[in-house]
């Protein structure tokens, strides 16, 4: 879960997905309308580092967030 984006303009939030919070990360989940989602194509017992960003309707991607790991 996360904080929405207060701009009155966001289409979603995309979700990237890393096995290092160095990096690389891909994104794995596009245009997400809520606060919230699952991400159930990683293994059980992989670590997995996560960001997202905002987008607006005119295709705008906000920065990556921080790094958020979990075990």
């Amino acid at each position: 879960t996360w904080n929405a984006n207060p701009e009155g303009d966001i289409a979603g939030y995309n979700l990237y997905r890393a096995t290092s919070p160095a990096g690389p990360f891909v994104e794995i989940t596009s245009l997400i309308t809520g606060t919230s989602t699952t991400d159930s194509s990683t293994a059980y017992d992989v670590a997995s580092s996560y960001r997202i960003t905002a987008e607006d309707t005119a295709g705008n991607e906000s920065a990556l967030s921080a790094v958020v790991e979990f075990t």
